[in-house]
């Protein structure tokens, strides 16, 4: 391997002197053509045609040497190296840590939208839209989806990042599809999920629903309109898979 590589260096080197040499007799060619032309013997001119040449040549340089390739494909969300995990303990503010800082005012925001989306009147989208299914953010009143997008919208208008903010599909307790809210915050230098469900009176953690026995099935991508698996979000009473 290191042979070849020797080699490759010495060709290498042997085209680069082979395309100065040329190179060095077309500098020499203008010049001489415009004393021939001009007869002052002056090169400013044609040193400055020279210049203009090198620019468009190193501008299709640049051009020619573009690659063009894919894009990487992402798999299913895995846990990141413990690097980066500490290095958002310590800055938990940059927005790739994809978690809000937790103190008593983002608390009480939390809160806050639990208890507006709470106060809205449940209604299945049937009645409201005479469809099966159609998720929109509830104003007067609608389903867990519809009272999950109110949740989210009045964060979004406190100024929450979206990529916090993620809806999530689960079974509850009694084997029943419903939809939440999960919310990514950091507390004590730890990263934790709370929870905005419209069947409880305040917020709590997904592992507290766990208990209770939600399964956690999938929920929003961090970033785009994607959704991802949760990997262990089976709580008591389900089959780990």
């Amino acid at each position: 391997m290191f042979r070849y590589i020797d080699h490759m260096g010495i060709i290498g080197e042997i085209l680069f002197k082979h395309y100065l040499d040329i190179f060095r007799d077309y500098v020499a060619n203008i010049i001489d053509d415009y004393r021939l032309r001009d007869g002052s013997g002056s090169t400013r001119r044609p040193l400055l045609k020279l210049a203009a040449a090198l620019s468009l040549a190193g501008l299709s340089a640049c051009t020619a040497t573009i690659p063009v390739g894919t894009s990487l494909r992402d798999g299913a969300p895995t846990r990141g190296p413990a690097g980066w995990a500490d290095f958002c303990r310590r800055n938990t503010t940059d927005p790739s840590c994809d978690a809000r800082p937790l103190d008593k005012q983002s608390w009480n925001e939390l809160q806050n939208a639990q208890n507006r989306m709470r106060a809205i009147v449940w209604a299945d989208d049937s009645k409201n839209f005479g469809k099966s299914e159609y998720w929109q953010v509830a104003v007067k009143s609608g389903d867990c989806e519809d009272l999950s997008l109110a949740a989210r919208q009045r964060l979004l208008d406190l100024g929450w990042p979206v990529r916090v903010l993620r809806l999530a599909s689960v079974f509850t307790e009694t084997h029943q599809m419903h939809s939440v809210l999960t919310v990514e915050v950091i507390r004590d230098g730890h990263r934790e999920t709370l929870v905005l469900d419209s069947r409880r009176p305040d917020v709590t953690s997904w592992d507290r629903l766990a208990d209770l026995g939600y399964w956690f099935v999938v929920r929003q991508s961090a970033s785009g309109s994607a959704w991802v698996k949760i990997d262990g979000g089976q709580g008591r009473g389900w089959k780990q898979t």
